[in-house]
């Protein structure tokens, strides 16, 4: 019985010393290969996916978002063997600024929102960011990429509630309060903010306006045909905002009881430029008032 005993203390010491020796690996190579997107992306999912029965590492993979490129293979092989690795991948539009189209991603979104069994979400504030955490670190086989701005973005959910509403995929974050709804206003991330502005200012003109916030398509993709209606019904004009080119989009705008002749888009259709943010988003129609034009001019 003693030497039981023994035995089973010596067999705990071994998995702890294998747990910390485990822990201090993983500290320094992010440590050592950092810089190295590709090759720290790679090593991330190796923890994830072959870790000892005694230590589970949950990773976390953070960088520019458009250093996608960089850790695309990596990303994709998560995708296809299941791991449910966590990538946060800030600076996500023109709206990192002065470092210009080269660090300015704007066909990156369509990319990842490509690839099979893969989460892409653009929170718009940190509301949804919470939601979009709590959805990642519970997945069991999907990898999730959070998708951050650079610039501060104000809080466009203003009204508690107990439910997650980014599990949804996609909601109603605003109505139309002035009379019959003429507008359905679809935006991620930092648009939903621009989105909200336009609503205030078509909805002063009598043209009611719902703003719809769609933090990740995947998870809306999936929902039953009655809560995607409820959300998007047909009838009113569709105007679509966000930082990066138009692809994918045309799924909302035209599919689910929109209408070609009744749809617009405003975002990016080509590469960015060097300039402070705010001028990048003026020079480019990213803006309350092109938006708002935008409705009357579907509506006309």
């Amino acid at each position: 019985m003693r030497f039981a005993h023994a035995l089973g203390q010596c067999f705990a010491q071994l998995a702890v010393n294998i747990a910390q020796f485990g822990i201090h690996l993983a500290k320094a190579l992010q440590f050592a290969i950092h810089p190295r997107r590709p090759c720290t992306t790679r090593i991330y999912i190796t923890f994830q996916f072959g870790h000892f029965a005694v230590l589970t590492f949950l990773e976390k993979f953070d960088t520019f978002m458009c250093f996608t490129d960089y850790a695309r293979g990596a990303m994709r092989l998560s995708a296809l063997m299941e791991v449910p690795t966590v990538y946060v991948m800030t600076h996500d539009s023109i709206g990192l600024g002065e470092d210009g189209p080269t660090h300015q991603p704007v066909e990156h979104l369509a990319m990842m929102r490509a690839t099979p069994n893969t989460n892409v979400f653009r929170p718009a504030d940190s509301v949804e960011v919470a939601e979009a955490w709590e959805i990642a670190l519970t997945e069991k086989k999907t990898p999730s990429v959070l998708c951050l701005s650079r610039q501060g973005l104000p809080l466009v959910r203003t009204e508690h509630k107990t439910k997650n509403m980014t599990a949804q995929g996609a909601y109603v974050l605003a109505d139309a309060e002035n009379g019959k709804r003429q507008a359905i206003l679809m935006a991620t991330g930092s648009e939903v903010g621009v989105a909200m502005a336009a609503r205030d200012i078509l909805e002063a003109e009598g043209i009611g306006t719902r703003v719809v916030s769609m933090p990740c398509w995947e998870i809306f993709e999936d929902q039953d045909e009655k809560i995607r209606k409820r959300v998007l019904p047909g009838g009113p004009v569709r105007v679509a905002i966000e930082a990066g080119i138009r692809f994918g989009w045309d799924r909302w705008l035209f599919g689910e009881r929109g209408r070609r002749e009744k749809a617009g888009f405003i975002g990016m259709h080509g590469f960015g430029a060097s300039a402070p943010a705010p001028e990048l988003f003026e020079h480019f129609g990213i803006t309350t008032e092109a938006t708002a034009q935008k409705v009357r001019d579907l509506i006309a």
